[in-house]
């Protein structure tokens, strides 16, 4: 199976609107970002470049106030800020960096192992470098199959739509993949 990854493209344009920004890149994909609340950015990364949302059966509402953000073109990246939070979206080789407003990393860049792609069945994927210190909370429910630890470092979470596994401790079929 082919992995794709977002990185292996460019930015071509970027479009403003009064609650996102729209990534069009060198080839099909598009990212959507939606500027949520001041803390809040939902990345789409959608590989397809259609950037049409089938209704979520997990999100009730998925109206969001606008809220005050600016966007720019930098020599090097597309800066997305708010009060709270800063979103690098680097042009060539795209990738995104996470800050808050006095710009301390979110996530951790030291080695930039990071990416995010699609596979040849249609499966996504996103992975980051972390430092020590960090960690990842959420990501499923599963949680007998962690002994209480809501903790996922360190592991590989699969979050397939209507999963059907052999194996483990599923407890839900609509992965909400929110961290």
């Amino acid at each position: 199976m082919k992995n794709n990854y977002f990185h292996d493209y460019s930015i071509t344009k970027v479009i403003s609107e009064k609650d996102y920004v729209i990534i069009l890149t060198n080839g099909i994909p598009k990212l959507k970002i939606d500027i949520c609340a001041d803390n809040i950015f939902r990345i789409w990364a959608d590989y397809t470049g259609n950037l049409i949302k089938e209704k979520s059966y997990s999100v009730e509402n998925e109206i969001f106030e606008a809220t005050r953000f600016q966007s720019s073109l930098e020599d090097e990246y597309c800066l997305i800020t708010t009060n709270q939070l800063t979103l690098r979206v680097y042009k060539h080789g795209i990738r995104l960096e996470y800050y808050t407003s006095d710009n301390k990393t979110l996530i951790s860049k030291e080695n930039e192992i990071m990416g995010m792609g699609w596979n040849d069945d249609q499966s996504v994927f996103m992975y980051e470098d972390m430092d020590e210190s960090e960690h990842f909370y959420g990501l499923g429910e599963d949680n007998d199959a962690y002994k209480g630890n809501l903790d996922r470092r360190g592991t590989t979470r699969d979050m397939i739509t209507g999963q059907r596994i052999n194996t483990g401790h599923v407890t839900a079929d609509i992965p909400v993949t929110f961290f």
